[in-house]
């Protein structure tokens, strides 16, 4: 079970780029899947994939902010991971890769739930 407090590992491929890495879930319910990235103990940034439901579907939001705010050092962390880690070029690819993916979703998420709804 994922649960605020629990961590993943995300490996995935988009655009050229590659993720392997591991992040703090700080939340997983009705309303959103958030977690934290981080180096070294230190957290620089968080994705935040937030829905309700709407008339006729689901309303989705997603936030991804690479920022440090470690006291004295957490400028020059932001500069590292933007500069080797999150670099504009992988963003760009990621969100192609985000509107893609959420795309897919919901050619698959009603079978889910309808499976989890009736047990099977």
């Amino acid at each position: 079970h994922i649960l605020p407090g629990s961590v993943i590992h995300i490996r995935e491929s988009f655009g050229g780029f590659s993720i392997n890495d591991r992040s703090r879930i700080t939340q997983f319910d009705r309303d959103a899947f958030n977690f934290e990235m981080g180096i070294l103990g230190l957290k620089i940034g968080h994705l935040l994939h937030l829905y309700e439901e709407v008339d006729f579907g689901v309303k989705y939001y997603t936030e991804l902010e690479i920022k440090c705010r470690a006291p004295i050092v957490g400028r020059f962390i932001t500069w590292i991971a933007c500069r080797f880690f999150a670099t504009e070029p992988m963003m760009r690819a990621w969100m192609v890769h985000n509107v893609e993916e959420v795309g897919e979703s919901e050619k698959f998420i009603p079978q889910l739930y309808s499976d989890a709804m009736s047990g099977a």
